[in-house]
C-alpha cells in the first residue's frame, strides 16, 4: 500500500520577519520603527477581516477530505461556508473535542491511507457531540495557493481576553516613543518585536544599548510580555535582563482593560531594568577571570546547557566582536553571540544564561578578579 501524505492542515507561516544581521545594516534611516511595525499590523488586520464565532464543539462540523480539513459552524442563520484549519487551531480544537493524543492519532491515520478520511470524520463527530462548553473560534481571511479564503486560526476559551498586536505596539509607542526596531517577527500565532534605545547618541558599533522586547499572541499561544535587556551593535548580540521584576506577563484571561492599564508601568519598569543591567555590563568589562573558559563551562553546565552549546560559546568568546577575552563581559558576549544562531526558544534560554552569568560573576568578583577552581 502506498503511504498517503495529505496536506490536511495549513502550517503556521512566518508572515513578516525583519532583523538586522550585519554591522553595515546599522543605519537609523533604514531601520523600521515602532510606528512602522504598528501601521503594518493595522493594515494586515484590516485586510484579514478577523471575525470570532462562539460555538460549542458539538455545533462545529469538522470534515477531513483530500482537499484538507474543514470546519462549518451551525449558526441560527444556517451553516457557514467550510473553512480550512490552521494546524495550530486544529491542535487546540482536538484537545477540547478528542481524548488525550486523539488529534495526533487522527493525523497519523490520515497519513496511512486516503480511504481513512471518512472514518476520521466520523470519529471526530462521535467525540465532539459530547462537548457542550461554548468556545470562541477566531477566523480570518488568508491567502492560500493564490486564493483568499476564510480560515480558522485559533480556538480559545470564552474568558479569553483579546489584546491585539497593534494595541501592544501602541502602548509601547506611548511609553517610550517611536524607537527603532532591530527585530520584528510576525507569524500566524505570535509576534515578537525588539527595539533599542540609543538615548540620543545614535548607533555606535561596539556600544551596548538598552532594549525593550514585546511579545504577544492573538491566538492563545503566548502571554503578552514586555522585558528589558541589552543589545550590542556588532553581531546582533542581545541579552535580556534576567530579572523577574523587569519581565511582566499577562495571561489573556478576563478583562483586557487590566492589561491596558498595567502595560505603561510594565514598559517603564523594563527600561529601568535595562538601565541597571547596562551599568552591570559596563562593570563586567573591567572584571578579569583567571580561567575564562573553565568559568564559562562551569556556569553553563550549572544552567543545564548542552555540550554542543558550551563548545560554541567557548568559540564565541574568542570572536572579534566579543569583549576582550578573559573578561566577564567577554564570556557574556560569547554566550549571546551564539544565541543568535539558535531557534527562538533556545535563544531565549541562552540570553537568560548570559544575564545570570553576568549577575553571578559581578557578585563573585573581588578586586575586579574572579578566581576559578578547575576540577581535576
Amino acid at each position: 500500500m502506498t503511504a498517503y501524505r495529505p496536506s490536511l492542515l495549513i502550517p503556521a507561516r512566518t508572515i513578516f520577519h525583519h532583523k538586522l544581521e550585519r554591522a553595515e545594516d546599522v543605519d537609523l534611516g533604514q531601520c523600521w520603527s515602532l510606528e512602522g511595525i504598528r501601521d503594518y499590523n493595522r493594515k494586515r488586520e484590516q485586510l484579514s477581516d478577523p471575525q470570532d464565532i462562539v460555538a460549542k464543539p458539538s455545533e462545529v462540523v469538522v470534515t477531513f477530505g483530500a482537499d484538507g480539513a474543514h470546519a462549518r459552524f451551525l449558526t441560527p442563520r444556517g451553516p457557514t461556508a467550510p473553512m480550512r484549519l490552521l494546524k495550530s487551531a486544529y491542535q487546540q480544537m482536538a484537545r477540547e473535542a478528542l481524548p488525550a493524543y486523539g488529534g495526533g492519532f487522527l493525523m497519523k491515520s490520515a497519513a496511512l491511507d486516503e480511504r481513512a478520511l471518512p472514518m476520521i470524520t466520523a470519529l471526530w463527530a462521535m467525540h465532539a457531540k459530547e462537548c457542550d462548553r461554548p468556545m470562541t473560534y477566531r477566523t480570518q481571511l488568508t491567502k492560500i495557493d493564490g486564493r483568499v479564503e476564510r480560515v480558522v486560526r485559533a480556538m480559545v476559551t470564552p474568558v479569553y481576553a483579546p489584546y491585539n498586536h497593534s494595541e501592544l505596539l501602541d502602548a509601547a509607542i506611548n511609553a517610550v516613543g517611536n524607537l527603532p526596531v532591530i527585530e520584528a517577527l510576525v507569524t500566524d500565532t505570535k509576534m515578537k518585536v525588539v527595539v533599542i534605545d540609543p538615548e540620543g547618541e545614535g548607533f555606535q558599533l561596539g556600544k551596548q544599548v538598552k532594549t525593550l522586547q514585546l511579545e504577544g499572541s492573538e491566538t492563545g499561544h503566548r502571554h503578552s510580555t514586555v522585558k528589558g535587556g541589552l543589545f550590542a551593535w556588532l553581531c546582533t548580540n542581545g541579552m535580556r535582563t534576567g530579572r523577574d521584576e523587569t519581565e511582566t506577563r499577562w495571561r489573556h484571561v478576563g478583562d483586557p482593560q487590566r492589561v491596558r492599564r498595567e502595560m505603561p508601568d510594565a514598559i517603564e519598569g523594563a527600561m529601568v531594568g535595562a538601565s541597571d543591567v547596562l551599568l552591570t555590563y559596563q562593570r563586567a568589562v573591567e572584571i578579569f577571570i583567571d580561567d575564562a573558559a573553565a568559568f564559562a563551562e562551569q556556569e553553563l553546565r550549572r544552567q543545564k546547557a548542552s555540550h554542543k552549546v558550551i563548545a560554541q560559546a567557548l568559540v564565541g568568546m574568542k570572536d572579534p566582536t566579543s569583549c576582550e577575552y578573559g573578561t566577564l563581559a567577554g564570556v557574556v558576549d560569547g554566550v549571546t553571540l551564539i544565541a543568535q544562531q539558535q531557534n527562538h526558544d533556545e535563544q531565549e534560554f541562552l540570553e537568560g544564561c548570559a544575564a545570570t552569568i553576568l549577575r553571578r560573576g559581578v557578585r563573585r568578583a573581588q578586586d575586579n578578579r574572579i578566581k576559578v577552581e578547575v576540577m581535576a
